[in-house]
């Protein structure tokens, strides 16, 4: 994220009092990671699964997922929620509900209802300033939603729904430290 944006996101805050945020590179982060996020378990996860990401999201950018959702086994499917951040509490305005899209995965894994068999390929020409993506599917698609994400910046590639303006000009949010460090009551 701090790559795309300039910055850490405010929801970034108790990780960057915690000096998590410059500790990416730290060896142990992968220890952590093992034993935390659930890719390193992915050869157990052989239920269906559906990731569903945010496009505004203060945590993750909407396309992360091209650095991990090839390496899931299958069956998987992702669902990209326009015009939302990261709690969705809003996702349901401009699209349908991603409910409806859990619910009827829950419903079809229960009652042993296949699952269609999809796939795409994202593919691009730089140098044209094209691109696009080819989908296929064993079943015919009832409805295809499609959304143009702006940035609103410049420079960054800053899809929060929440952020700070003039960004991209380096205007942004440094968290303030107490002078003394931190003090831990042990009487709350």
């Amino acid at each position: 994220m701090y790559t795309n944006t300039g910055n850490w996101s405010f929801v970034m805050y108790d990780y960057w009092i915690e000096g998590i945020n410059g500790r990416l590179d730290d060896p142990n982060l992968v220890l952590m990671q093992e034993q935390i996020d659930p890719f390193f378990y992915k050869d157990r996860l052989t239920m269906p699964k559906l990731i569903v990401s945010a496009t505004g999201d203060e945590f993750f950018m909407p396309d992360d997922t091209y650095s991990f959702f090839d390496g899931l086994p299958e069956p998987k499917y992702f669902r990209l929620l326009a015009n939302a951040e990261h709690s969705t509490a809003i996702s349901g305005v401009s699209a349908p509900h991603f409910g409806f899209s859990m619910r009827q995965m829950m419903l079809a894994a229960w009652k042993g209802y296949p699952f269609p068999k999809i796939g795409w390929r994202r593919f691009s020409d730089p140098e044209k300033k094209t691109g696009g993506i080819e989908f296929w599917s064993d079943t015919a698609p009832k409805q295809i939603y499609g959304w143009v994400g702006d940035t609103r910046a410049n420079l960054r590639r800053d899809y929060r729904l929440l952020g700070y303006r003039a960004n991209e000009e380096g205007e942004f949010w440094i968290p303030e430290y107490p002078e003394d460090g931190f003090i831990i009551d042990d009487d709350i």
